[in-house]
């Protein structure tokens, strides 16, 4: 809902250890994280949150873990070594 009168809350990131990433204690993590986040958003009326993936590692199962949350996903992240 970029431009527009509604105001929507981004995260460019949320950072869990990689000897957490794939187990179960790392996906609680992820979930109360996001939870977090959407508290503090809706307390400050946000109508969306967003979530941005920074990193190239394990899209498939990062995109089947938001979708199934209820995301959408809404465009892509670019990156250029210089």
């Amino acid at each position: 809902m970029l431009y527009t009168k509604y105001l929507s809350s981004s995260v460019l990131g949320f950072y869990v250890s990689p000897s957490y990433r794939d187990t179960l204690l790392g996906g609680r993590v992820v979930l109360k994280l996001l939870h977090a986040y959407r508290v503090w958003a809706k307390q400050r009326q946000a109508v969306e949150i967003q979530v941005h993936v920074t990193h190239g590692f394990n899209l498939k199962k990062i995109h089947r873990f938001f979708k199934k949350l209820g995301f959408q996903m809404v465009g892509a992240n670019y990156s250029m070594e210089i």
